[in-house]
């Protein structure tokens, strides 16, 4: 058991998921991810890293010193080939090192999820960071969310509502379904690339589909332009755009996003 196993939790992190196909076969390279991962959270203040990839049985492997795990793994991406990795802050994390970390970006065939701690959570800045938009650049995803995860010890049941691990707190029939719905939108029917999200977040990347969604007056964008209390748009990364919108305004956002047929959750616009 790592010496890490006995400091306490990280209580407040903030996650950025990342939903869309991997790039095209020879276009990116495992190890030029694990660099910008690397820039990324050392930007964040942390200076010692290791790497996870899975066996051969599809099983995480042991950790990698990041020089290793280098040497070991410039092979391709897309993701079938490198199909699951992880980048972690700091070292020594030898169980369970998405609740100890202070940071990881961790890389998969439809979702790349990136957690950084309270030094690069304030999306004034982080969202910024030049190290940041390299790396989504390089991962190419179609759509984005940022959220604080409700419990420290399982941000990816949040970020990815499946996987992880099994949640810390009550979930409701609805919210199950809404997981599991949103699931099989986005993983098997991209549904993501027809203006469909997952649910409003204080910080949403959005692409084109979204934007041109319909409604009653004019498309999605015309009425966030016509309303910037439901937030403001900003260029992002790869062509895509950012959507914050204020933390008082969600549930006006989601009432919106439900009448232009973007929305996929199903329960009540009040509830988390």
């Amino acid at each position: 058991m790592g010496h890490a196993m006995n400091s306490p939790l990280v209580l407040e992190r903030t996650v950025l998921t990342l939903v869309g196909e991997a790039p095209p076969d020879g276009g990116v390279t495992a190890g030029e991810v694990l660099d910008a991962a690397h820039a990324l959270l050392s930007d964040c203040g942390l200076t010692s890293f290791e790497v996870q990839f899975p066996t051969s049985r599809g099983k995480m492997g042991q950790m990698l010193a990041l020089d290793r795990a280098r040497k070991d793994r410039r092979a391709k991406l897309p993701r079938q080939t490198v199909s699951d990795f992880g980048v972690y802050a700091p070292s020594g994390l030898q169980l369970r090192p998405e609740w100890y970390a202070q940071a990881y970006v961790t890389v998969s065939q439809n979702v790349s999820v990136i957690v950084v701690n309270d030094r690069c959570a304030d999306a004034n800045t982080w969202l910024r960071l030049g190290s940041l938009n390299r790396l989504i650049a390089l991962l190419t995803p179609q759509y984005g969310y940022v959220l604080r995860p409700r419990d420290p010890r399982d941000p990816l049941f949040d970020a990815m509502g499946l996987g992880g691990l099994p949640a810390f707190w009550p979930t409701s029939d609805m919210e199950i379904e809404d997981s599991n719905r949103w699931a099989n939108e986005a993983l098997n029917d991209g549904a993501h690339l027809r203006g469909r999200i997952r649910d409003v977040y204080p910080i949403n990347l959005l692409n084109a589909s979204h934007l041109n969604m319909p409604t009653p007056t004019g498309t999605f964008a015309d009425r966030l332009r016509a309303a910037p209390d439901l937030g403001s748009l900003e260029p992002g990364p790869g062509g895509l755009w950012w959507w914050r919108v204020p933390e008082d305004r969600i549930v006006a956002a989601r009432a919106l996003t439900r009448q232009a047929g973007m929305l996929s959750r199903q329960r009540p616009d009040d509830q988390p």
